[in-house]
């Protein structure tokens, strides 16, 4: 049977109303998904691994049971590889771990920008595979070629965790002078960061720096909420303090290397988040039980 051209009209003009009227209930009825009131983060973190992976078992079984209590963020400050007994892989063996635990972001280190063959092109393949190779974004805000971001690499990135929009930039110290940052610009990671601050912060609920720069600059950097440091391989027992009293805080490297826990508890106001009051530990291993599927995947790299 066929409409007529008034009755097809009419149908038309019903159809829009009810998903217009669809489309109201299901903003009025489906749940906001942004955090409100309060919030608890928890960020674990490692840093200048240098390649010596025989504690991230280890670390991967805290990391699981932290992740069955709340909301956790995962990141590693950078040196991931280099100067350890498997340099010559370029980064791939590490890769395959930090992939396996799903880490959330990490940050470029200066010992990222060398390889065995000491040229930048190398250089330039090598920490475009290795991002690839991660699966997870690979942050460095500071060091650019040819006026764009490295391939392969971020600024920033926004991670939402049950709601909370979380703003993670990296940052890595620009006192790097060897052949493979030739082709490249170093600039101040400080300035970078106040450059980006407005369009992170437009993207979201807070700022955490994770950062491989120089202790002097990590103490100027303003706007984040946490600062999560690497380069120096002296963990901080307590956290350091940086502009407005920002913890700093640093897992160690190598030997001295920790998984770390900063806790923040956060509190909305006025529509903004901001910090209340946070808490902050280097997780021991003792009497921890290795992760069994990742100790496997260490035995055979």
């Amino acid at each position: 049977m066929k409409l007529e051209p008034r009755r097809k009209r009419g149908v038309a003009v019903a159809a829009v109303i009810i998903a217009a009227v669809l489309s109201v209930c299901l903003l009025v009825f489906l749940p906001d998904k942004r955090a409100h009131g309060s919030y608890t983060l928890t960020v674990l973190f490692t840093g200048d691994l240098h390649g010596y992976m025989e504690k991230l078992p280890y670390y991967y079984t805290l990391i699981q049971q932290e992740r069955k209590q709340g909301n956790v963020l995962l990141l590693d400050c950078g040196d991931l590889f280099y100067g350890g007994p498997r340099q010559s892989q370029g980064g791939q063996p590490e890769a395959v771990m930090l992939a396996a635990m799903n880490y959330d972001a990490m940050t470029l280190g200066n010992n990222e920008f060398k390889c065995t063959q000491n040229t930048a092109q190398a250089c330039n393949r090598q920490i475009e595979n290795l991002s690839r190779s991660l699966g997870f974004p690979v942050l460095c805000a500071n060091i650019k070629k040819d006026g764009s971001f490295l391939s392969g690499v971020k600024p920033y990135t926004v991670i939402n965790k049950n709601g909370l929009r979380i703003a993670v930039a990296g940052l890595t110290t620009d006192k790097i002078d060897n052949a493979e940052v030739r082709d490249k610009t170093l600039e101040d990671p400080v300035a970078t960061f106040d450059a980006l601050y407005e369009e992170m912060q437009a993207k979201s609920d807070i700022i955490i720096v994770l950062s491989h720069c120089e202790e002097k600059q990590n103490k100027n950097i303003r706007g984040a909420a946490a600062i999560i440091a690497g380069h120096v391989h002296q963990p901080t027992y307590t956290p350091q303090t940086g502009f407005n009293a920002v913890p700093i805080v640093r897992a160690g490297g190598k030997a001295q290397g920790n998984l770390g826990k900063l806790t923040l508890q956060l509190v909305e106001k006025d529509g903004q988040w901001e910090v209340a009051e946070y808490s902050f530990e280097l997780c021991s291993v003792e009497n921890v039980i290795p992760n069994k599927k990742l100790t496997a995947i260490l035995n055979g790299l």
